[in-house]
Order: structure tokens, then sequence, then C-alpha cells
């Protein structure tokens, strides 16, 4: 199964317990039907993805941040003419 990755505009935690929002609710649970206990990631913009667990999935799905890794970074050059 490939990474979900998805933004949420919320400041997160390592450890904290986070709810989505209601569209990436609704993304993750009926149109991908993403299953609990796996993982996902999460980024808010702040150069951090967090790999959240799917903890619940009822009403509001909610996710339990574990850990965070940076993205990787790279330098796009052109050539100069």
């Amino acid at each position: 199964m490939k990474k979900i990755r998805l933004y949420q505009n919320t400041i997160f935690n390592v450890g904290d317990k986070v709810e989505l929002n209601k569209d990436n609710d609704h993304h993750l649970s009926k149109v991908l039907r993403f299953p609990i206990g796996k993982d996902i990631i999460l980024f808010n913009g702040n150069g951090v993805d967090y790999i959240a667990k799917v903890l619940d999935s009822k009403k509001m799905t909610h996710l339990m941040t574990s850990r965070r890794r940076r993205p990787l970074n790279f330098l796009v050059q052109r050539p100069i003419w």
C-alpha cells in the first residue's frame, strides 16, 4: 500500500492525539477506506512530516502522532548559459 500524505493546518507535537478536519476525514475513511492501525503522514507546512497511526474512524478519524521526519532536502539548479 502506498503512503498517504495529508495536509492539515494544525500544530502537531509528537505524542498528540489529533482529530482530522472534515475534508481529510472524509477522504481517508470514505474515499480511501483506510484501515485502522496503519500509518499515514501528516504535514502542516512547517517543513516537517509527522507519522501518525489511525486510531479510530467511527464519527471522526483520530490519529496519534508518533515521530517526525524531515523531508529530503534537494537543490534544483539550472545551467548558466
